[in-house]
This record gives structure tokens, sequence and C-alpha cells, in this order.
């Protein structure tokens, strides 16, 4: 959970970067899914930003808040429509319709 000047953790640069092979590790690990850098991004808001699909449900499952927002006040939703990042779009909004109708069952 240490970050750089940037306040980015090691769990940004796998989102950012789509590495799945170190993201899923960090998640185990316990690394802190909730972290924002200097931006108020978190690695969900970069997953989104840069399309890596693969990383998102992993993000979500461990805790990753989709209605999280950056310092722009952007959700990782937002972000993934005005990157024209269509399919992370779409999952995003799966997993939101997902959580919607857990918490009707409640």
């Amino acid at each position: 959970n240490a970050k750089n000047s940037y306040g980015n953790t090691a769990l940004h640069y796998a989102a950012a970067n789509g590495h799945i092979a170190c993201l899923e590790p960090l998640l185990s690990a316990g690394a802190d899914v909730h972290a924002k850098d200097s931006d108020g991004d978190t690695a969900l808001h970069l997953a989104a930003y840069y399309g890596h699909l693969p990383c998102i449900r992993p993000l979500h499952s461990h805790g990753a808040l989709l209605d999280a927002k950056n310092n722009k006040g952007e959700t990782p939703l937002d972000i993934a429509i005005s990157r024209g990042e269509t399919a992370a779009a779409a999952v995003l909004r799966e997993l939101m319709q997902q959580q919607q109708q857990q918490q009707q069952q409640q």
C-alpha cells in the first residue's frame, strides 16, 4: 500500500497496465482497493480509463466501489464512457445492476 509521489500504489500500476497476474496477488495480500492517487483515482478508475476488462471484476469483488469519485467528481463508469471504453462501461453497468439487485433483495 506504499505510495509514490503521485499517490500511486502497486495496485494502481497493475490496474493501469492491465497486469492481472500482478493484480490478483496484490488483492489477495490485502492491497487497499480504496487507495486514491493525487487525482483521486482508485485502481478501478484506472482500469476503466485504460479499458482493462480483466482487472475490473477482481477489483470489484475485493470491495472497490463502483461509485467512488475522483477529484473531478468522476466515477469509473464516467471515465470509461468519456474515453470511449464501451466494453469497460458495459461491465461496470452490469456490476452496478447486480449490486442494485442484491440490495433490493435484502
